[in-house]
Formats: structure tokens, sequence, C-alpha cells
């Protein structure tokens, strides 16, 4: 009876010690983690809407925008959107777009994507180097790259999520 319990007790106490172990490391390390993303979004930020000084998360339109919109950061100067798009992947991409205070994209910037490097990088070449830049509700003309449909058309839909959101939080509809 003990040859057969043992087993399944030295099992257990193991799996016990390594969650533990592994709940101390996440301890140290998820501060640390959180700290890099949040560098990360702040320079995407700054990077998206170049003459922002300062932009405050807010929570105030949730619910009246579409779901693919993440966080809302407002300043004096406009907003950024964090907004989730689906690509090619699975996973889809977080793309932050700048609107300025005319309502016009000030940059984009995708933070985070799993899509096919061969396949996305001519997307993100042409978005993030100034395609819809000066781009309104009214202008928008989306961006379909030839082989990378999925990537190019989720990276349309969130810029015209962001147009939006824009559009609904000035008072439109």
């Amino acid at each position: 009876m003990k040859s057969k319990i043992m087993p399944s007790v030295v099992l257990g106490s193991i799996c016990l010690v390594v969650a533990l172990l592994l709940s101390v490391v996440n301890m140290f390390t998820a501060p640390v983690i959180e700290d890099a993303l949040n560098q990360k979004n702040l320079a995407a930020m700054k990077e998206v809407l170049p003459n922002a000084t300062e932009l405050k998360q807010t929570n105030v339109y949730d619910g009246r925008l579409d779901k693919s919109i993440k966080n809302v950061y407002e300043g004096p100067e406009g907003y950024v959107f964090q907004v989730s798009a689906k690509g090619y992947s699975s996973a889809g991409m977080t793309i932050m777009i700048g609107v300025d205070q005319d309502g016009k994209i000030a940059g984009t910037k995708c933070t985070a994507n799993q899509e096919t490097p061969d396949k996305a990088t001519p997307v993100f070449e042409k978005t993030e180097g100034g395609y819809y830049i000066g781009q309104d509700s009214t202008s928008f003309d989306p961006l379909l790259v030839s082989g990378a449909t999925y990537t190019s058309g989720g990276y349309s839909s969130a810029v015209k999520a962001a147009l939006d959101a824009y559009a609904i939080i000035k008072g439109g509809n």
C-alpha cells in the first residue's frame, strides 16, 4: 500500500515546491515586466502624437466606443487610442493611433503583433512611414497590401475604429 501512495505524495510535493518558486519569481519579475511595457507604450504614444506633453488614460468613454478600443489617452494636443486588431495571426495586433485636435491622424505604431514578419513588414513600413498621417474620417483611405491582406485589413480597421472613436468623443455618431 505504501509503495502505491508514496509516488503520488512525492510528485505532489514537487509540484507544490515548484508552484511556490514560480510565484516568488513572478512576484519579483511582474513589476519589472509591467514597467517595461509601460515605457514601451509611452514611447509609442510620443511617437504617434509627437507634440503631446501630457497624456492621461481615461475611462470616460467606456461602453460608447468600439470594443476593439482598449485604452484612450487624452491630452491637450489630441488623443491616443490603443486598439486591438485582428490580422493573419490569431493573436492579433495592438496598435497605437494618435489623433490630433482637428481629427486627423498624427501617427500610428504597432506595439505588439505575432504576424508573419515577411508578410507584415511591408504593411508596418507603409503605415508607420506615414501612410495614414493627415487622414480624417472624411478622407480615410484604407491600405490594402497584396500578400498581407489580413494584416493590412486589420491595421486599416484599427485606424478606422480610432477615427470613429474620436468622432464619438467629440459628439458625433
